[in-house]
């Protein structure tokens, strides 16, 4: 029996990690294409809705799900199947209350958002059309958790990989579609995308749940939700869910908050800097809509990372075994740094091409090759969050988000708004908020694990290694360049000639041990037995 949930507790792992990985890579790719049908105005336009949108839906697709799967595990456990309708019933109602009322701070306040705040009135009608979306992402929070506390794992990642998928065709259709009819309207085609993935999954998740529970031959909590009588024992519920839900929502909010911060104002600042509307809009859509996603790419490595390490370092604080713990969050920072590192730099090397390779134009380019340091320590704070929460330091990463987005938005106020800086300065500021959030993490990982400074592995490996790979990427798709009139080959050629040259003197350097990489869960043991 041991075996068995352990080898069902693998397979639902792979189930979501693949599933939440697909969804992560179509949802940065799309907008590759977007760019490509509705060009720099137009995404700017789509990022203004979709970044204040996303801070919203982040509290429905993260916390909420996480902590309604938890106490229908509990009482699934204990066989309380009563108990378990009731969580859904009020995570239903409490979901439906603050998704409708998110969503008309959206919908219903576009106005204020788009005139008085982002100077931006083509971003009205974007705004409008993302709102559903919100609403739908909070609906579906409380059927996620619950098949998801069942151990069901295979509706919760169709309705991800689902939603995504429909998601994007939407998107991309409609903004083709509504072309014709200008710019912004192809971007509220766009956005109007984002709320038909949103309600398809919801109403994937609902059916079957409906179709479950009329096969059970009981009544369905969702029919009746309004005006039913109350439940013994809803308030203690309630609570339960809150303290759950809070402290997880809150340590993934940095990124979409991030990006809050640049909405509110990056458009208004240039245009205070002696930009027009239109050239702000623009610039904004090649910081937001064509730098952001690949900035935010390598992430969906370090989450499988922290999906793995995490719960071990957790079991191993759980039973005392400090050295195990300390090992393990030592490895979680190093994965970490070995990925965010080289990632950057070769990123910086090769924006040039990226941008060309990817949006037709390198109007973007020096855009992204400054926001690319970003990925260092948006990977770092990823990790270094999840270790704080292993170990129950969850007021750490709360801390450090307030402080880093503190500093982020002054620094975006001042340095945008300056001519000669311009939207540069919106990357700076990021670069700033992220380094003074992940110094605050570290500070507090090293303390509280006592743990020593590995600054062989840590710092002096990925160091030495990134920047003897960049040397051969630089000279590698210099050559190449003078040969070829497409950059694609070069840029392919120097990447593959990176990676090699990377993991080589990585390996060599002592960057990471064969022990380490056998302690890493699932497919460690299987890459050190191909070490020598």
């Amino acid at each position: 029996m041991p075996e068995q949930k352990s080898k069902s507790f693998v397979l639902n792992t792979i189930i979501l990690t693949l599933a939440g990985g697909f969804a992560r890579v179509l949802g940065a790719v799309y907008r590759i294409f977007l760019t490509r049908i509705i060009g720099d105005e137009g995404i700017g336009l789509y990022q203004m809705a979709y970044n204040l949108a996303l801070l919203f839906m982040t509290v429905g697709m993260t916390g909420l799900p996480l902590a309604i799967s938890k106490m229908v595990a509990e009482k699934t456990a204990l066989r309380d199947e009563k108990s378990v309708h009731k969580i859904l019933k009020l995570s239903l109602l409490v979901s439906a209350i603050l998704g409708i009322a998110l969503a008309a701070v959206l919908g219903a306040g576009a106005d204020f958002w788009a005139n008085q705040n982002l100077k931006e009135p083509r971003a009205l009608g974007p705004l409008m059309a993302i709102a559903p979306a919100v609403l739908f992402v909070f609906l579906m929070a409380p059927l996620r958790g619950y098949f998801q506390g069942r151990q069901e794992m295979l509706p919760r990642a169709i309705s991800d990989a689902g939603e995504q998928l429909v998601r994007v065709a939407m998107i991309l259709s409609l903004a083709f579609m509504f072309m014709g009819n200008g710019i912004a309207a192809a971007a509220t085609g766009a956005a109007l995308g984002v709320s038909i993935g949103s309600m398809a999954a919801f109403f994937y998740l609902l059916l079957l749940y409906l179709k479950r529970r009329s096969g059970q031959g009981e009544e369905s909590p969702v029919i009746g939700i309004i005006g039913g009588p109350k439940e013994e024992g809803s308030l203690s519920l309630l609570k339960r869910l809150t303290v759950l839900a809070v402290p997880v929502t809150l340590g993934s909010l940095i990124w979409p908050m991030m990006q809050f911060v640049d909405t509110l104002f990056i458009t208004a600042r240039l245009q205070a800097a002696g930009f027009s509307a239109s050239e702000a809009t623009a610039l904004f859509g090649r910081y937001s809509g064509q730098a952001g996603p690949l900035i935010n790419m390598p992430s969906i490595l370090t989450v499988a990372v922290v999906a793995s390490l995490i719960p071990a370092i957790t079991e191993a604080m759980t039973q005392g075994l400090t050295k195990t713990m300390q090992q393990r969050a030592n490895l979680a920072l190093k994965l970490s740094m070995f990925i965010a590192l080289p990632a950057a730099a070769g990123l910086n090397l090769l924006s040039q091409p990226v941008a060309t390779i990817l949006y037709g134009s390198n109007a973007a380019a020096d855009i992204i090759g400054v926001y690319s340091w970003v990925i260092l320590f948006l990977l770092m704070y990823q990790t270094s969050t999840g270790i704080l929460q292993g170990i129950d330091s969850i007021r750490i990463p709360v801390l450090s988000m307030v402080v880093g987005i503190a500093v982020k938005g002054f620094f975006t106020f001042w340095l945008v708004g300056i001519a000669e800086i311009n939207i540069f300065g919106a990357a700076l500021a990021t670069l700033a908020g992220f380094s003074l959030a992940v110094t605050i993490n570290l500070f507090y990982v090293y303390r509280h694990t006592r743990m020593p400074a590995d600054l062989r592995g840590l710092v002096i490996a990925p160091v030495i290694s990134s920047a003897l790979m960049g040397v051969a990427v630089y000279f590698a798709y210099k050559l190449l360049q003078a040969k070829f009139t497409s950059p694609l080959l070069p840029t392919a050629v120097a990447v593959l000639l990176g990676i090699i040259i990377y993991a080589i003197v990585l390996l060599l350097s002592g960057g990471l041990s064969k022990e380490e990489l056998k302690s890493i869960p699932k497919i460690g043991p299987v890459l050190a037995k191909r070490m020598k």
